[in-house]
């Protein structure tokens, strides 16, 4: 955010909720708290009526929103949003109708709220070959990292990090 001048960026979990967020974005927030206040490696601060962890604005006009998955990001834009973990745990991904919720969730909730040439980024851990991820990698994808074809028709940067535990599908 403290890069993305004028920008945008939404942060989601799988939670229905901005208190399931809150702990990731404190910690955005304090770091940027943090140098705003030493102003050694930035020009950039927290806007003076910022007071929010889950949604605050930047003096460089950037914007941070954090929200649950499913709670709706309607009425805001964004340059980017980043998805850490949108099925949370074994049983969400057992649960077909979590999955397919989650996924409509990406697709029309936060898909339409991306500005034209924006990013998205998927951090997840790969509980079912069905997950929102399994249903945007090519068929038979086996793990491998780099750019790749996706089923959406976009070409997305894939970087696997293999879990210490094996027996899952990535």
């Amino acid at each position: 955010v403290l890069n993305f001048v004028g920008s945008g960026v939404t942060v989601t979990d799988a939670g229905g909720g901005v208190a399931d967020v809150t702990v990731t974005t404190t910690g955005v927030w304090d770091t940027i708290r943090k140098t705003s206040d030493q102003a050694k490696t930035s020009d950039t601060t927290l806007a003076a009526d910022s007071q929010a962890a889950d949604e605050f604005a930047l003096s460089n006009g950037s914007e941070y929103i954090a929200c649950g998955l499913m709670s709706g990001v309607t009425g805001n834009r964004a340059h980017g949003i980043v998805i850490d973990d949108p099925i949370k745990g074994r049983d969400q991904a057992d649960s077909d109708v979590i999955r397919q919720r989650s996924f409509e969730a990406y697709e029309d909730d936060l898909l339409t709220r991306l500005i034209p040439g924006g990013w998205v980024v998927f951090i997840t851990t790969r509980w079912h070959e069905d997950d929102p991820a399994g249903r945007i990698l090519p068929q038979g994808w086996n793990g491998e990292s780099g750019d790749i074809k996706c089923r959406d028709g976009n070409v997305w940067r894939v970087l696997f990090a293999e879990s210490a535990r094996a027996g899952g599908p990535g």
